[in-house]
């Protein structure tokens, strides 16, 4: 396990202007019984990224679900990476989840924020926030990052389910058990988010990574297609107003789920 040193720890908490697609990820997220794991915490765009440190300070939360088992938080020694190591792991369904505290941004560069915006499938913020009379630059906006993982120990059996975070991303299939599609449903404040943006990310054995875009129904439900062994990653933004913090106009709260095949 490498350990970073002091100076290091804060390096690479990267914002949603600059990187988009925070997530864990293993080696492999099937593992035999009793055996063990370690789980990166990454922060970059399209599978590529830098990974993190396990620094609690940054966390609101870090848990691990077994099954059949309430959720404990994950210890760790501050600098390691992976940041999450788990060991003698029971058979069946595993659920790692984690929420950063809040960070703040400010957009000084022109575009930026369109970009960001039309990327994650959020046009409509654009025309929100010009009828609220804000700026091209000059506003900040805070943001929270959520992430949840799936592995899957001997037969991998059990479900995913709501573990509480404020944007959620949750697995009505097992993607281990579940041959075809994996219904993924999108939870804002544990209620369905309808017709909104999920970005499906596959890397397959060769490292060559594609995106689709999925759109939730009215019960926050969409299907993520079966591209094949890899890794995959689904990701999700919501927008919300902040008003009365001075230049903060928006908070946006990422979640994304991953797993593989």
């Amino acid at each position: 396990m490498k350990i970073l040193p002091a100076a290091l720890i804060f390096l690479g908490m990267l914002s949603p202007a600059a990187a988009h697609e925070y997530w864990l990820e293993a080696p492999s997220h099937s593992v035999q019984v009793g055996g063990q794991v370690g789980i990166g915490i990454f922060v970059g765009s399209d599978l590529t990224g830098q990974q993190m440190p396990y620094l609690p300070r940054g966390f609101r939360s870090l848990q691990h679900f077994a099954p059949g088992a309430e959720g404990a938080f994950v210890q760790g020694r501050i600098g390691s990476m992976p940041a999450i190591a788990l060991s003698d792991l029971d058979e069946g369904l595993h659920i790692i989840a984690q929420e950063t505290r809040d960070s703040r941004l400010t957009y000084t560069e022109a575009g930026k924020f369109e970009t960001f915006l039309r990327a994650e499938g959020l046009d409509h913020i654009l025309t929100e926030h010009a009828e609220r009379g804000l700026p091209e630059v000059g506003f900040g906006e805070t943001y929270s990052r959520s992430a949840k993982a799936l592995v899957g120990v001997g037969n991998a059996e059990g479900d995913d389910f709501e573990v509480g975070l404020p944007v959620e991303l949750v697995a009505l299939d097992n993607p281990f058990t579940t041959y075809g599609d994996v219904q993924i449903q999108s939870l804002v404040q544990g209620e369905p988010a309808a017709y909104v943006r999920i970005n499906l990310f596959h890397r397959n054995v060769a490292g060559v990574v594609s995106e689709t875009h999925l759109t939730t129904n009215e019960g926050g439900i969409a299907n993520a297609p079966d591209l094949g062994t890899g890794f995959y990653l689904a990701n999700a933004v919501h927008m919300d107003p902040v008003r009365d913090l001075g230049p903060t106009a928006w908070h946006s709260s990422w979640a994304s789920l991953s797993w593989s095949k």
